[in-house]
């Protein structure tokens, strides 16, 4: 099977390392990719005590005289999240002013709901070809066919760990403007300012519990889905409760739910061994 697999986001060019499928298969929670939400507070919600953290822009008599919409408009043209939370730490004003598109391009960035995921592992295909029909657009495959031209050993794997190069935020814990690679040295006393400003001011939006009656889950590869109703009803019985899977979702789960690529049905098996492949409920 191979001692490297990845999970692959190929609309946003993001990937996690897996590592070993079978230590992660039943422990590896889905919920930090969907349905996160992180909320930007204005700099009045900041400590009195602590107001001298982040700059005043009193410094600056240029900043004072910039007209909002062209800062907002400069917000708006930076190239993703991490350039513009640089610019909105650099003082009160531009973080009050940008916050909301900070907001939105980091809520943008780290939500993978919509987007073309794939799972693959080092051995899994040695052409393109062999990878699930339709998973690939024109570019992405022409990508993959260079790449192999160029370094055939590595094959389709290494292509796509090549694509998809960019790493998985945490905004809470994780800075966007650095690497974890990054941080290992001695960290400048400004940039340690503007590491608490962003702990303090940036929090993550607890969303309320949703029930999957009602809702159907659809995998857009084998035009299969399930319905939540009928996931209910197969889930009555198990050993797990029922209220478990609404709250984390992990890899076996969407294996469980046949989101996945294989149709083989000793592979898609519920908890109370009833298969949900093909829609038999």
């Amino acid at each position: 099977m191979g001692q490297y697999w990845v999970l692959l986001n190929l609309s946003k060019r993001q990937s996690w390392f897996m590592g070993k499928l079978q230590e992660q298969i039943f422990g590896m929670e889905l919920s930090r990719f969907f349905g996160r939400r992180f909320k930007l507070l204005p700099t009045s919600s900041f400590p009195d005590k602590l107001s001298s953290e982040i700059h005043s822009q009193g410094q600056s008599t240029l900043v004072r005289r910039l007209p909002s919409e062209l800062i907002v408009a400069i917000f708006e043209s930076c190239d993703g999240c991490r350039t513009a939370a640089c610019l909105a730490l650099t003082c009160k004003l531009f973080w009050d002013l940008g916050r909301l598109t900070v907001e939105r391009q980091l809520n943008d960035a780290t939500d993978w709901t919509g987007d073309r995921l794939a799972c693959i592992g080092d051995y899994a295909a040695k052409t393109v070809d062999e990878l699930p029909k339709g998973i690939l657009d024109d570019s992405e495959r022409a990508f993959i066919e260079g790449y192999m031209r160029q370094n055939e050993k590595r094959g389709v794997f290494g292509a796509l760990i090549d694509l998809c190069s960019l790493e998985v935020l945490n905004p809470v814990f994780d800075l966007p403007w650095i690497r974890h690679k990054d941080i290992y040295y001695e960290v400048p006393d400004d940039l340690r300012t503007s590491m608490y400003t962003w702990l303090v001011l940036v929090e993550e939006v607890v969303a309320p519990r949703m029930s999957p009656e009602g809702m159907v889950l659809r995998n857009l590869t084998t035009r299969q889905y399930v319905r939540g109703n009928a996931f209910i009803a197969k889930c009555q019985g198990a050993e797990r409760p029922l209220s478990l899977w609404r709250e984390w979702w992990d890899l076996q789960d969407l294996i469980i739910l046949g989101i996945c690529y294989s149709w083989h049905p000793t592979m898609l098996r519920s908890e109370c061994e009833t298969s949900l492949i093909d829609g038999l409920w």
